[in-house]
């Protein structure tokens, strides 16, 4: 009765696929995304949040938004927290703007309430279409290499010497954190699957018998291996705070982060179903809304914005179609709400080689840019300079896009346009507080 329940309403055998092809799908899916289990309650618990609750939350917004990506929109799409979201959460919001992580977890909330309202009055497409083609091309490689360098930092490969950034002593930490990102780079060449969650693995059973070789702590085990989850998030969300002046910058950095790796990402999984869909399309803009919707749940839910993952194509290539992929895949997080400790006992030196390869997938965006062209290049540049140096996202597009505004107008006008001028304002706001000018 209930298969014959799922194969109408996900029009199974219209779709040329069944339950079991997607179940299969929904757990290749899980597999690809599962290191965000221990990556994000580890970026995230230097805020100061605590981890155990940060692993549910994690889960429990992947669960959530997953089923409900599969019920509203039969999409094959799985939403997790979003890598470069939970950067700037941490490593800018929270360590650069000194803004309280409650604070920023209201951002979250308004950012998805306003990129709701871009999709529902379709000024979302008006946006894409006015910004720079540079500052799109250059904004997941700037992402990118900000994300390897937290993971090198992280990890005490990367240190700070004399105010400059220089290498690290050799010793049993970046050790272990070089053996991992040798093992894990060879793995992904070699197309092993699920290879951070193989190297998270082996590293952790690496770091079991190190300090006997060292007086350093390297693993605290955990006192048991299953807990109850860890509710304490729920609620914590500062909502009238997340409105204030200071705080503009981050709920900005994470709509546009929404428009642009979420917009890329759903259009390219639709690419790889053979899908045809354009702006206008309703059902395009129902997966936009969950997207958005996603996000909104995530900051009471006490997490970092979520959104459609791209490793949601893996599913897709494994012969996921409907909704049921999603569902599947959202089913298989709920176990690890019971894993908290074992999960947080994962050392940083474990998880960072994750974030240096997430790094150096995100990089091999900057191709797009036509270098040759100083109108396009000079942009980018910019914005991939801006965003690690600065150590915020937001500042390298704000900063990405005023240089394009300036080369626009003395070289290129017909790039301009009355909504890019206005986000070019918006973003001078942005540069001008980053720089404490309103201080």
């Amino acid at each position: 009765m209930l298969s014959k329940l799922m194969e109408t309403f996900f029009k199974l055998k219209e779709n040329n696929t069944s339950i079991k092809k997607e179940f299969l799908a929904g757990l290749a899916t899980f597999l690809a995304i599962s290191y965000i289990i221990v990556v994000n309650p580890k970026i995230l618990a230097t805020t100061g949040m605590p981890t155990n609750a940060l692993v549910t939350s994690t889960v429990l917004i992947s669960v959530i938004a997953s089923i409900s990506m599969g019920l509203f929109t039969r999409n094959p799409f799985v939403i997790a927290p979003g890598m470069g979201m939970n950067i700037f959460f941490a490593f800018t919001a929270v360590k650069i703007y000194h803004l309280p992580w409650q604070s920023v977890l209201g951002a979250t909330f308004w950012s998805g309430i306003i990129f709701s309202l871009l999709v529902i009055l379709n000024i979302r497409t008006k946006i894409m279409l006015s910004l720079p083609k540079s500052i799109k091309q250059s904004l997941g490689a700037g992402i990118g290499l900000f994300i390897a360098y937290i993971g090198l930092i992280n990890s005490g490969f990367i240190t700070s010497n004399s105010g400059m950034l220089a290498l690290a002593d050799l010793n049993i930490h970046t050790g272990l954190f070089l053996v991992c990102l040798v093992a894990l780079i060879v793995l992904f060449i070699k197309k092993i699957p699920a290879p951070i969650v193989i190297v998270i693995i082996f590293g952790y059973i690496l770091a079991l018998p190190l300090e006997y070789f060292s007086s350093e702590k390297i693993i605290t085990l955990p006192n048991q291996l299953v807990a109850l989850p860890d509710f304490s998030l729920l609620g914590q969300i500062d909502l009238v705070n997340g409105l204030k002046f200071a705080i503009l910058p981050t709920i900005f950095t994470f709509c546009f982060l929404s428009l642009f790796d979420g917009t890329g990402t759903i259009s390219s999984l639709y690419s790889s179903m053979n899908k045809e869909h354009d702006h206008k399309d309703k059902e395009l803009k129902k997966t936009f809304l969950v997207d958005a919707a996603s996000a909104t749940a995530a900051g009471f839910i006490g997490s970092s914005p979520s959104t459609v993952v791209v490793e949601s194509g893996v599913g897709i290539a494994q012969g996921g179609r409907t909704g049921l992929t999603a569902i599947f895949a959202g089913i298989i997080f709920l176990p690890f709400l019971f894993l908290s400790p074992v999960i947080t006992s994962i050392p940083l030196e474990v998880v960072s080689p994750a974030l240096v390869l997430i790094g150096i997938m995100m990089m091999q965006q900057v191709v797009k840019v036509d270098w040759n062209d100083f109108v396009q290049a000079t942009p980018a540049f910019f914005t991939i300079l801006l965003m690690t140096l600065s150590s915020s996202i937001s500042t390298g597009i704000a900063g990405g896009i005023l240089v394009w505004f300036l080369v626009s107008l003395f070289c290129n006008k017909k790039e301009l346009n009355i909504t890019a001028n206005i986000i070019a304002i918006f973003c001078l706001i942005m540069f001008l507080h980053a720089m404490n000018f309103f201080s």
